[in-house]
């Protein structure tokens, strides 16, 4: 399956203060912390859209494995905004239809900004049984490093570092002798795991584990225009 890269203008512009949300629905096969970490970044993309009024491509989809069900959402744009400053954040937790939803609300600066960096990335089995070998797919314009983590009990841990040399077509990020193994822990029958790949031009060396606030401090080392931030939910069952 090919894909075209997106022809986009880039301007710079002042930041601009708005408001954002974000909602997770989640069960008990998923913990609050991960699914409140997902919804801040629903919350960071839906800012961002709501300052630059662009069009984004966005789809959406649910899993059901028993009585839970897993939602997804993918959304990407041709222009990049970033959060340069959240004012203020609430996060409050309910139920709906027997569901437990977290939902984030920021106020935050947002600006417009120059990045001509492509990075997308996607995987043709959204769910994935206990023991599958789990394949990623990306695509990108640039030479430069993919580096993948898991975020699992408030910890980034870093799978592989990929060096990208070639970005006329798609391709693997795994190398031919890597092998990553979907594993759901032994007191669950469903995981809902929290990826994130980082594409940047710069060949920037990375620790194995980070907390919550040293990947912040990581991610601010490197130049917005040097980078893209991919963060996916993958769901593992038994």
């Amino acid at each position: 399956m090919k894909r075209l890269l997106p022809l986009a203008a880039f301007l710079l512009s002042s930041a601009h203060a708005t408001t954002g949300t974000g909602e997770y629905f989640y069960g008990p096969d998923t913990s609050e912390n991960i699914a409140c970490q997902v919804a801040e970044d629903f919350a960071r993309t839906d800012a961002i859209r709501n300052f630059l009024g662009e069009t984004f491509e966005s789809s959406t989809s649910e899993q059901c494995f028993n009585t839970e069900c897993f939602l997804s959402q993918d959304t990407s744009s041709s222009i990049i905004g970033s959060i340069k400053k959240v004012n203020k954040k609430e996060v409050t937790k309910s139920t709906a239809d027997g569901k437990m939803i977290c939902t984030v609300t920021l106020d935050a600066d947002v600006e417009k900004l120059e990045n001509d960096i492509y990075f997308n990335v996607w995987t043709e089995q959204p769910t994935f049984r206990h023991g599958d070998e789990v394949n990623f797919y990306a695509m990108t314009n640039k030479v430069g490093f993919i580096t993948v983590f898991n975020y699992y009990d408030k910890k980034f841990n870093k799978i592989l570092t990929k060096k990208v040399t070639d970005f006329k077509d798609e391709f693997p990020i795994l190398g031919k002798n890597q092998v990553m193994v979907a594993q759901v822990p032994k007191d669950k029958k469903v995981s809902n795991e929290r990826l994130v790949f980082i594409f940047t031009e710069l060949d920037t060396e990375t620790k194995s584990v980070y907390t919550d606030y040293e990947m912040q401090k990581f991610l601010k080392t490197l130049p917005i225009t040097k980078r893209r931030v991919v963060y996916k939910v993958a769901q593992i069952v038994r």
